[in-house]
C-alpha cells in the first residue's frame, strides 16, 4: 500500500488478454525456426507440434484475444464493426495461408499484423 495512491485491481480480462497475446507471440516466433530448433535439441511445445500447428495455435489465440477485447470496448456499432474487421482480416488471411501450406514468411507477417491489431484493441479497451 502506498499512501495517496488508490488501489485499483487489475481486471481479469486484461490479464487473460495479455497472457494469451504472449503465448500467441511465442508460438508465432518459434514457428519459423522449428526445424532448426529440433536439430539443436530444443523440444518445447512449438517444436513438438510443428510449424503449421504452431501458426494455427498463434492464430486461434489471437482470435480469442480479439473477441475478448471486442466485448470490452465501448464504441458505436460502426466502430466495433471496423475493429472486428481490423482484427479478423489478418487472422482469416493467416488461416488461408496455413491451409494453402504457405506457412513461412507470409503467414508470419499476417500473425504479426493480427497481434498489432489486438494490442491496439488492448490499449483502447483498457
Amino acid at each position: 500500500y502506498v499512501e495517496g495512491v488508490a488501489e485499483t485491481p487489475t481486471s481479469w480480462w486484461l490479464a487473460v488478454a495479455g497472457g494469451l497475446l504472449g503465448a500467441a507471440a511465442h508460438f508465432a516466433n518459434a514457428a519459423p525456426d522449428v526445424a532448426h530448433d529440433r536439430q539443436l535439441g530444443v523440444l518445447g511445445l512449438p517444436q513438438r507440434i510443428g510449424t503449421r500447428a504452431s501458426m494455427v495455435v498463434a492464430l486461434v489465440l489471437l482470435a480469442v484475444v480479439g473477441g475478448l477485447l471486442l466485448t470490452k470496448i465501448e464504441a458505436s456499432d460502426i466502430q466495433l464493426t471496423a475493429s472486428a474487421l481490423l482484427v479478423a482480416a489478418p487472422i482469416l488471411g493467416g488461416f488461408g495461408l496455413v491451409v494453402a501450406n504457405r506457412i513461412e514468411r507470409p503467414a508470419f507477417v499476417l500473425v504479426m499484423v493480427a497481434a498489432v491489431a489486438d494490442v491496439a484493441l488492448l490499449v483502447v479497451a483498457s
